[in-house]
């Protein structure tokens, strides 16, 4: 069994493109310490607050770019072919309805949001969806050990941080990496830290 396995995932990891393979590790070990980073740039470091939004769009372009290279692939006939399957119609409803009230809210609904305002709502309702037609798209990820090995080890050092936090980690110091500012100053999101003397969330 173990001799099967072994050249279907050596052939998927070489059907895998090295920039692709690389660009999605990359992702994988950054995001999981996108908050933290842009918290000490924005309390501790004091960039300008237009810069650390800037910087962190950082994910939001990452998503754009392999959604244009999947895009890319499918049109060349490089890619593996998938047949539609219900889940991606219900994706793109999602996508169209969101697309949708971003245009109508305002002159139909008189929401009275502003542009800013509605593209974080689609931003935070559907847009990271994006990465499911990534993986649609690209099927082989899913078989890469490459792949696979880096997220059981990103898996790994977030659980190992998690424990080491809860046990040395006071809110004092979590207010001195700035993790109370980034969360009411930048993210705007003091109604999660109502009740708590630090200003950071409940949880």
């Amino acid at each position: 069994m173990t001799a099967a396995v072994l050249p279907l995932s050596a052939t998927a990891e070489q059907r895998l493109p090295g920039v692709a393979r690389a660009a999605l590790i990359a992702f994988l070990w950054l995001l999981p310490f996108h908050s933290l980073v842009i918290a000490i740039l924005y309390a501790v470091v004091g960039v300008p607050e237009d810069t650390v939004r800037a910087i962190a769009a950082w994910k939001e372009v990452v998503i754009a770019v392999l959604l244009a290279w999947v895009a890319m692939r499918a049109l060349l006939s490089r890619g593996p072919r998938a047949a539609i399957a219900p889940t991606d119609v219900a994706l793109a409803a999602l996508f169209g309805i969101a697309m949708v009230s971003m245009v109508i809210a305002n002159p139909i609904f008189h929401a009275n949001l502003p542009p800013g305002g509605m593209l974080y709502g689609f931003r935070d309702a559907v847009y990271f969806m994006g990465l499911y037609w990534v993986g649609r798209a690209s099927p082989e990820i899913a078989e890469s050990d490459w792949v696979l090995r880096h997220a059981f080890l990103i898996a790994l050092v977030i659980s190992v941080i998690g424990i080491v936090e809860r046990i040395f980690v006071s809110p004092e110091m979590l207010v001195l990496l700035g993790v109370a500012s980034y969360m009411n100053d930048f993210l705007g999101l003091s109604a999660y830290t109502v009740g708590n003397e630090y200003g950071l969330p409940a949880n």
